[in-house]
């Protein structure tokens, strides 16, 4: 039992620290995903012509307008920008309460997504509604 005890108290210890520096979604100071910056690290696509020929899990970041939902779909979205026109794949819980029409300017933060069976898309981790 005292072993048990032990063996709790030192896993809350060591979960504290990274608890307390989460900065994920709902978190005041997120603005934009983090990671590597410097030789070697991919460069997000920044244009939505891009998404087609762009390898499985390059990231992008993307900014313009949702256009339309595709029928018969809850998450699937045509999303377009002053290159062209892209699929973009938005989760509810990436637009949380956020109402988003065709005039409003988002940037898209995600990952291309290319299947065997379905057309090349975007899939979208963070969402923003831009001024």
């Amino acid at each position: 039992m005292k072993k048990q005890i032990v063996v709790l108290i030192a896993a809350l210890l060591l979960a504290s620290p990274a608890h307390a520096a989460f900065t994920g979604p709902g978190s005041a100071s997120v603005t934009q995903q983090g990671g590597f910056a410097g030789p070697g690290a991919p460069v997000a696509l920044q244009q939505a012509k891009q998404v087609g020929s762009a390898a499985d899990n390059t990231p992008a970041v993307l900014t313009g307008h949702l256009v339309e939902q595709v029928a018969g779909s809850d998450d699937t979205f045509y999303f377009e920008d002053a290159s062209g026109r892209v699929l973009v794949e938005i989760d509810q819980k990436v637009f949380g309460t956020k109402t988003i029409t065709p005039k409003d300017t988002v940037r898209l933060h995600g990952k291309v997504d290319k299947d065997v069976m379905e057309q090349t898309k975007l899939d979208v981790k963070m969402l923003e509604v831009l001024p």
